[in-house]
């Protein structure tokens, strides 16, 4: 009977233990689910924001390239000076070359920087009122249009109210996105004029243009996986919140209002905590996961929203069925707790073993078989977790900073290469995303300064590597060392030519210079890239190379040529071409050169070329050279003085690029007479 009693109490509390583990065992399975989900939730909080900091950089680049057209228009000099002597002429304000010149001026910066329609219609005389949607107009102090781009818009009330505002402040202003008289949403970016002495505002850059074909696609973020993903600008308009750009349910800009304390609602939420994570409910009502930031110098607010079912649903399907698995494992472990008690888990424990062991053995070889691949690598290979630590870095780069490569696993970039060194690699290298981007940097690393190339791969999520980076650097010192005396070679040859046609044709001294400089300025101007800037720097050089089969005597003959001696003269460029296309440029020299004669309405010089088949660079040198030779002596006539020769350039629109010619006038602006003598001595 005790005997029974006995064994009845150790079932009994046997099967306790088994209540209390399957107790603890579904607690211990809600709380992974929990966590998992709170993961997945706080992985799409840093996705969100950084969709949301890349679109407001977008956004906050474009409102500032808007500002700077209005801003570099009103600070030019010569409309200044222009500006004040119209406003103080008696009388023939309407026609004068002022005027002429002040329009031109306003087309050829609206035509570069998109505020100009391409309607073939004739430019806006002064004060005309206009109808367009998008232009610069150009406003004296009391709010009147002095001229304006063909399709300037009209001045409504809003307009006039704007104008007045930044009249009286004296500063740039911005008029914020509203609906102009087609329905369209619009922005204008105004910045004031001064005399050209004083402080004094005598008048208004206006520049108008709509939004809907500019601003909006940049809230569009490339490259999402997702139906449901949405940028949305917002804006506060006393206790309301406005949509300002257009929504995924095909409502209009600005037609969109919702109750700023409506916090259940994803747009009020935003608009009252710029900056903050949160899940609402979205303008149809849908639950959403939302990142919010305010768009520096703006009322607006940018949004970035996704379908908290769309974004979740990976995580809740995975969480059921860890749900589900975790459960089954619960119960099996119950079964086989059971199992142990009556039967023991020898057998069980001594084949786990046997697996850990075989497991064990297999991660060692791959382990060894990667490391002897690193570490054949001259490179420099290492592998960074999503904290930035390392986890594995290969012979090379521990013996150039001189300590084992297994010392690095764990340790920071900072710890390992400098504050300097990690500063300039997590400032400079890719974010992680599936592309990587190559860099080049002075580093010092293990007390020896070397130039770099560096870039970091983003590995896959799978085995556990989310966040982890592969980062590859690459000595390439010697290699950038042999290109800069190859480029330091190149200059010398050019030089040297340059100089020998100087002492040939004494007028011709330091033009291929000058040509040169203002070649290379007018491209920095037009934001052409590196290349063409080298390109015209070389050309401009080497314009005149074709003169050196030129008869001194003819170069520097006083008086009248013949015809014969004109026509010589004009070979030249063919001459240079042939000369020059022996010689293996980085860049198209040759034909910039023998192009440099030919004008856009096809009567060049010397292949009668014209419109699209003159490259570019051959347009900016056509431009630079016939500027400096008609600013210099020659043998046969006197140099004009520089405004001379910029206003008759101005007026063969016909021959010459319209944007080259606005990027040279803007350049020797910049100078007075006395710095621009100094320029070239």
């Amino acid at each position: 009977m005790r005997s029974e009693s006995s064994s009845r109490r150790s079932t009994l509390i046997a099967f306790g233990l088994l209540v209390l583990f399957l107790i603890g065992g579904v607690w211990g399975v809600t709380r992974v689910v929990d966590r998992e989900q709170e993961r997945e939730t706080k992985l799409w909080e840093d996705r969100l924001g950084v969709i949301a900091d890349s679109r407001v950089d977008a956004v906050t680049r474009w409102l500032d390239a808007q500002r700077q057209v209005a801003v570099q228009i009103a600070d030019n000099t010569s409309l200044q000076l222009y500006l004040s002597q119209i406003l103080y002429a008696e009388t023939g304000a309407d026609t004068s070359p002022e005027l002429s010149w002040l329009r031109d001026l306003l087309v050829a910066a609206a035509d570069r920087s998109g505020y100009l329609e391409h309607t073939g219609r004739e430019g806006i005389r002064a004060n005309i009122e206009a109808t367009g949607r998008r232009g610069i107009g150009l406003l004296d102090a009391s709010g009147k249009v002095i001229t304006a781009t063909r399709d300037f818009p009209g001045l409504d009330a809003a307009a006039r109210v704007a104008i007045e505002t930044a009249l009286a402040a004296g500063s740039s202003s911005v008029r914020d996105i509203y609906l102009n008289d087609k329905g369209q949403p619009s922005m204008a970016f105004l910045a004031p004029v001064r005399a050209v002495q004083g402080t004094d505002v005598i008048g208004l850059v206006m520049a108008v243009r709509p939004v809907a074909d500019d601003l909006y696609p940049l809230l569009d973020q490339r490259g999402l996986a997702g139906r449901t993903h949405e940028t949305l600008l917002l804006r506060r308009e006393g206790e309301d919140v406005v949509y300002l750009s257009p929504q995924a349910d095909k409502s209009e800009p600005l037609k969109r209002r919702l109750a700023l304390h409506a916090e259940s609602l994803a747009g009020g939420f935003a608009v009252s905590y710029p900056g903050r994570f949160g899940e609402r409910r979205d303008y149809k009502g849908n639950p959403v996961l939302l990142n919010s930031r305010a768009v520096q110098g703006t009322p607006w607010v940018l949004m970035h929203k996704i379908d908290r079912a769309e974004a979740l649903a990976a995580a809740e399907a995975n969480a059921r069925h860890l749900m589900i698995a975790l459960l089954l494992l619960v119960g099996l472990l119950g079964g086989f707790l059971v199992a142990a008690w009556w039967y023991g888990a020898t057998v069980r424990s001594r084949q786990a073993a046997v697996h850990l062991r075989e497991a064990n053995e297999r991660i060692l070889g791959q382990s060894l078989m990667l490391g002897a691949i690193t570490d054949n690598s001259s490179d420099f290979l290492a592998l960074l977790d999503a904290d930035g630590n390392f986890r594995l870095a290969n012979r090379a780069l521990a013996e150039r900073v001189g300590v084992p490569a297994e010392d690095f696993v764990g340790k920071s970039v900072a710890a390992m290469f400098g504050a300097e060194v990690a500063k300039l690699l997590e400032s400079d290298l890719h974010d992680g995303d599936e592309s990587a981007e190559e860099l080049f940097e002075t580093l010092e690393i293990g007390g020896v300064e070397r130039r770099y190339s560096s870039y970091r791969v983003a590995l896959g999520g799978g085995g556990g590597m989310t966040g982890y980076q592969l980062l590859v650097m690459r000595d390439v010192t010697d290699l950038l060392q042999a290109e800069e005396r190859k480029d330091r070679l190149m200059w010398e040859l050019v030089e040297t030519l340059s100089g020998v046609l100087d002492k040939h044709d004494p007028y011709s001294a330091n033009h291929s210079r000058m040509v040169a400089h203002l070649a290379e300025a007018i491209a920095d101007l037009l934001g052409l890239d590196r290349g063409v800037r080298a390109t015209v720097r070389i050309a401009g050089q080497l314009i005149n190379i074709g003169k050196l089969e030129i008869p001194r005597e003819v170069l520097t003959k006083r008086g009248d040529l013949t015809a014969d001696e004109k026509a010589l003269l004009a070979g030249h460029l063919g001459r240079a071409h042939e000369i020059l296309a022996g010689i293996e440029f980085d860049g198209p020299v040759a034909d910039a050169v023998g192009q440099s004669g030919e004008f856009l309405d096809g009567k060049g010089h010397p292949q009668g070329l014209s419109g699209d088949q003159i490259i570019m660079e051959a347009r900016i040198l056509a431009v630079a050279n016939s500027f400096v030779a008609m600013t210099t002596p020659r043998a046969w006539r006197v140099g004009m003085d520089r405004n001379t020769a910029t206003d008759q350039l101005l007026r063969d629109t016909t021959r010459y690029d319209r944007r080259v010619l606005a990027a040279l006038f803007h350049h020797v602006s910049k100078f007075d007479d006395d710095a621009w003598a100094q320029l070239w001595n």
